[in-house]
């Protein structure tokens, strides 16, 4: 199973900086590999953080892609 902890702590840092593409790629690929782990392990408060990454790291993270590229897409969405 491994330990879950620097997972967390990194998603909560990585979600309380400025978002970049790169983060996006990063949190996707974070939530891809443990996603259900963590929803697992921390319930509601992952529900919160998947809030917190839809209602406002998602919407910021669009607006600099289409200030920057005119376009967006970062597969996070699909979380």
């Amino acid at each position: 199973e491994g330990e879950l902890g620097p997972v967390w702590l990194w998603l909560a840092r990585t979600l309380n900086t400025s978002p970049t593409p790169l983060a996006a790629l990063l949190l996707r690929t974070a939530l891809d590999m443990s996603g259900a782990a963590l929803q697992e392990r921390y319930g509601r408060q992952f529900e919160k953080l998947l809030t917190y990454l839809e209602r406002i790291f998602l919407v910021e993270l669009g607006a600099l892609e289409t200030s920057a590229h005119g376009e967006e897409g970062n597969g996070l969405a699909a979380w």
